[in-house]
Formats: C-alpha cells, structure tokens, sequence
C-alpha cells in the first residue's frame, strides 16, 4: 500500500484525541484526515492494511518455514560430517596397521609387494564404498 502510514497514524492519534476530549479540534483534525486519504474511505484504508498484514504474515510464514527446512538440512550435513570424520579416522588407522604389517612381511620375505598391493586395493574399495553409503541422502 502506498500510503505514508505514519503520517496516517498521526492523524488518527490526533482525530481519537480530539474527539474523546470533545475537543473543538475534533473538526479539524477530522477534516485534515479526509484531505490527507483523499478519494479513499477510512474503512478502505483499513481493509487495505488488513490484507497487507496478512500478506506480509504469509510471508513470515514462509520464512518460517525455510528457516525450518534449512535447520533440518544443516543437522542431517552436521551427521554426516561425524560419520565422514569418523570413516577417516577409522580408515587412517586401518592404513597405518595395514602399511606396518606390509613393511614386516616384505622385510621377513614372507608376502610379495603384488600381494599387498592387491590387499590394498580391496581396501580402498571397501572405503570407496563406505563413503558413498555415508554420504546418500
């Protein structure tokens, strides 16, 4: 709505004012009203604000709403960060076991280097597939 609402909320203060005191502004104040609405009736006026009101609670609504589902997604990111955080541990540890155990056998002669780097790749797959659980929705 494109009326200056503090000023409309001026006169209206100064018209209720003059007429509960029966003051003999009340006809001025009154007919400084009508000048400043115009064509308009004080009732449409009102019923203009009404609607915008409740466009602009819609509106919150909505935003009410967005702030919800944004909540939402943020907590189900923030699960899926500890479950990623806690893959990377775990598998980092699992690295390390894997690569002293290499370095043992392959001193003591008793695996081939070929052999480890089979078993290393059925790791990084079994990682691979781990993240990609962890991360679907």
């Amino acid at each position: 709505m494109s009326i200056d609402k503090q000023k409309l909320q001026a006169l209206l203060w100064a018209e209720v004012a003059a007429w509960s005191a029966s003051s003999p502004d009340w006809l001025s104040n009154s007919e400084a009203l009508e000048e400043f609405l115009g064509k308009q009736t004080l009732e449409e006026v009102a019923l203009e604000l009404l609607d915008e009101n409740e466009r602009l609670a819609a509106g919150g609504q909505l935003l009410v709403r967005d702030r919800d589902e944004l909540r939402a997604e943020r907590d189900q990111l923030k699960a899926e960060n500890g479950l990623l955080r806690q893959l990377a541990i775990d598998t980092g540890l699992e690295l390390r076991r894997a690569s002293s155990w290499i370095c043992r056998e392959v001193e003591a002669g008793t695996k081939s280097a070929t052999h480890w780097a089979v078993r290393l790749r059925e790791i990084a797959d079994k990682i691979d597939a781990a993240v990609g659980k962890a991360v679907q929705p």
